[in-house]
């Protein structure tokens, strides 16, 4: 988060046109927590999802048909 930040700071820096957008954003809590806590859940639910499917079938049958 350090590292988005500073970054962030070096285009503001580098480029007016992203200094305006960033200002506001940039130091905004809930954008730093927010999206990579999103990203996680997004990611948990996406490797959730097939393994509860995997879990319906039966070892043996599978391990029969391999």
């Amino acid at each position: 988060m350090a590292a988005a930040w500073t970054g962030s700071r070096a285009l503001a820096f580098m480029n007016s046109s992203v200094g305006r957008v960033t200002a506001g954003s940039a130091s905004d809590p809930l954008v730093l927590f927010g999206a990579p806590l999103l990203l996680a859940c997004l990611a948990l639910l996406a490797c959730y999802v097939p393994a509860l499917q995997s879990m319906r079938i039966d070892p043996v049958i599978a391990l029969r048909e391999e």
